[in-house]
């Protein structure tokens, strides 16, 4: 059996209703209902752009459309949605946001977050923003999150004779205190005369280095 029913707020709350359902004096059935009412935002609200291994600090502020009601001491909330499957991981670490104003004083007042965003590889991707409050209500709203490739951390030069191999090494951690995998290899246009070893390992916590380096030959 399907009971079709409509939802039409005029406003930025919940709404609350039952439905019920009586075949009879002593047999019936009460289905509660929430209504959410949302502001959804379809352009790119705000833009954060870094440098892998920089650190970017940016407050974001919100003014909420169609808010006709609230609370001084009502506190809202602000929360990432669902994040793109590739890159849901990295942006969960290098990416968060911490309230710094989180009520409103009146209709036209702003919400504070400051966004704090701390890549350590490329990456871009949109994504949600969900600001919530008790009372009922949410507004969706779209950023964009760029980090672009990082600077070059040094030029390693390496001479030899003609048709003899020279050999470099060199001494590489981790920028935090927790082990990573690692996969070292020469882009695309590289020339076919270098080669690095090894291929794939572990780097070591920033601070610690027991392990042999990486090698890195020229023939």
């Amino acid at each position: 059996m399907e009971i079709p029913f409509g939802f039409r707020p005029k406003q930025i709350k919940a709404y609350k209703c039952k439905i019920i359902i009586t075949m009879s004096e002593s047999l019936q059935w009460g289905f509660p209902i929430l209504g959410v009412t949302e502001s959804k935002s379809v352009s790119i609200y705000d833009t954060f752009k870094v440098k892998c291994r920089f650190t970017l600090k940016k407050d974001l502020r919100f003014r909420l459309p169609g808010i006709m009601d609230f609370d001084e001491e009502e506190e809202f909330t602000l929360e990432l949605g669902d994040l793109p499957e590739q890159h849901a991981k990295n942006i969960s670490k290098w990416f968060r946001i911490e309230p710094v104003k989180n009520t409103l004083k009146n209709l036209m007042d702003e919400l504070i977050y400051r966004v704090i965003f701390q890549p350590m590889k490329p990456l871009h991707a949109i994504i949600d923003l969900h600001i919530t409050r008790p009372s009922g209500g949410r507004w969706k709203f779209k950023i964009s999150v760029k980090a672009t490739t990082p600077n070059i951390d040094d030029a390693i030069v390496i001479r030899s004779p003609l048709n003899r191999t020279a050999t470099i090494q060199f001494k590489l951690t981790n920028r935090v205190k927790q082990w990573a995998e690692f996969v070292a290899k020469f882009t695309p246009e590289s020339d076919s005369e270098f080669n690095v070893e090894p291929k794939f390992g572990r780097l070591q916590p920033h601070g610690k280095y027991k392990f042999p380096p990486l090698f890195s030959s020229f023939t």
